[in-house]
């Protein structure tokens, strides 16, 4: 959920029925006065305070479970897979889920990705890039498989700085 920046898009289209989960208060404050200035007001979006590793919703849930700039953050492959786990319990059967990841074959996007801690003094961590090769891997250990990839921004084939991947 972040900042709600998706979900603000999204609400735009009255059809669909929008969930956003963060553990950060902060985040859900933010994604809460950004959906209050839409169309369909902040009440038209669910927004829930979880772990996402431990999402509090029944088995086979949601048709489409999105998860967009959070694995770059994460450095361990255990807790993506816990992560990637949960996502595909609260899909329904013939949904899909998507996710983001920040492309290690791209040598700019790599080198910007390992130094940016060094650069900005607050960042905690240092970010995460991944091929989709090693994300396949990541889909397949939780039951998952790759079904579609998409470069984000520029098509430059395997160096495409991201992708949004789709798995069933």
């Amino acid at each position: 959920c972040g900042e709600g920046l998706l979900l603000a898009l999204l609400e735009k289209n009255r059809r669909l029925k929008l969930t956003g989960v963060d553990l950060r208060p902060d985040m859900l404050m933010s994604a809460r006065k950004r959906l209050a200035s839409g169309k369909r007001g902040r009440h038209a979006v669910k927004l829930v305070k979880s772990d996402a590793s431990r999402l509090p919703f029944p088995d086979n849930r949601f048709d489409l479970v999105v998860c967009i700039n959070t694995f770059y953050n994460i450095k361990s492959a255990s807790l993506k897979l816990r992560l990637l786990k949960e996502m595909r319990r609260v899909c329904a059967k013939n949904g899909s889920v998507l996710v983001d990841l920040r492309n290690s074959r791209n040598p700019l996007i790599s080198a910007q990705y390992k130094t940016a801690a060094l650069l900005e003094p607050r960042m905690k961590n240092k970010l995460n890039t991944w091929s989709v090769k090693e994300f396949a891997g990541l889909f397949s250990r939780a039951g998952l498989e790759l079904r579609e990839k998409h470069p984000v921004a520029v098509h430059i084939g395997p160096f495409s700085p991201a992708f949004i991947l789709k798995a069933k």
